[in-house]
């Protein structure tokens, strides 16, 4: 019997307790080009099934995180691809002028990108993407965390 995991991004030690409990776990990824490399040895040993959306546009998925990434940046302070979007005053019209920037280049990025027939579950796989950055963050900070506390020990 196959479990699915509600995960899109497991550890070294979160496989192995998992596989030890459950036996042979369905992970779905959003690309094969995002398969942490331990996963995917997971996955040759037999021990994870990596599950990918079909016919989802790779490329697109990339440059749309990209995007996210970017505007993340920006939102966290950092200047990033977009600072030049930005006016140096201080008044309201500033930063109405300045979304009204971000909103035409963000317009005028999805209007350049291909798009023949929508894809059903592009979005999907977009989530997918983001859940696992999510999940690798959060095991890098635990990691952090387990490494600091050692050092108090």
């Amino acid at each position: 019997m196959n479990y699915y995991m509600p995960y899109t991004y497991l550890s070294e030690a979160m496989i192995e307790t998992l596989t030890a409990a459950f036996g042979l776990l369905a992970v779905t990824q959003p690309s094969a080009a995002s398969v942490p490399p331990h996963m995917q040895a997971a996955a040759d040993r037999g021990s994870l099934q990596l599950m990918f959306p079909r016919q989802v546009d790779t490329q697109r998925l990339e440059d749309t995180l990209q995007a996210f990434n970017q505007w993340a940046d920006v939102h966290h302070g950092s200047g990033g691809t977009l600072k030049g979007l930005f006016l140096s005053g201080q008044h309201a019209r500033t930063e109405e002028a300045s979304a009204n920037q971000i909103r035409g280049v963000l317009r005028r990025f999805d209007a350049a990108s291909p798009q023949s027939t929508p894809d059903p579950v592009f979005q999907a796989a977009l989530f997918l993407a983001l859940a696992q950055s999510y999940d690798r963050q959060h095991d890098a900070l635990n990691l952090d965390l387990a490494g600091v506390s050692d050092l108090e020990r």
